[in-house]
């Protein structure tokens, strides 16, 4: 049997039709994957940001107990931008953790290595030995 031209353009038209409905899928198909991926780039950005508060918060709670890390603390925020360093320094957590930090009473070093201990233990000696 042969086929007419009409019947052929009428099967290339369908055949188009389908290919047209085919891409049409795989467009919708690539949104909803691009949905996806923005939903868990959106999720990760999100739990990113919350461990980077809780962080902030353990930091800035360790600054309120120890003026050396509040110290650290303080250059690290003089490197940012002057726009994050404003934004940081003036802010009522950083001002208040500051008071915090300046009403506490400044406690002696605590020597922390053997040569640290040696050191002041033979300059108590030395001391001990001028008053005699």
């Amino acid at each position: 049997m042969t086929e007419t031209v009409e019947q052929k353009i009428q099967r290339l038209d369908k055949l188009k039709a389908q290919k047209q409905t085919l891409l049409d899928r795989a467009k919708a198909v690539e949104k909803r994957i691009a949905r996806a991926e923005s939903t868990e780039k959106t999720k990760q950005r999100k739990q990113e940001s919350q461990i980077k508060l809780l962080l902030g918060v353990a930091i800035l709670g360790a600054a309120q107990r120890d003026r050396n890390v509040f110290s650290a603390l303080s250059k690290a925020v003089e490197g940012l931008s002057e726009k994050d360093r404003e934004r940081i320094t003036t802010s009522d957590l950083w001002i208040s953790t500051q008071k915090t930090i300046l009403q506490r009473e400044v406690p002696a070093p605590t020597p922390s290595t053997e040569t640290e201990i040696g050191q002041l233990v033979t300059r108590a000696t030395q001391l001990m030995n001028k008053a005699q």
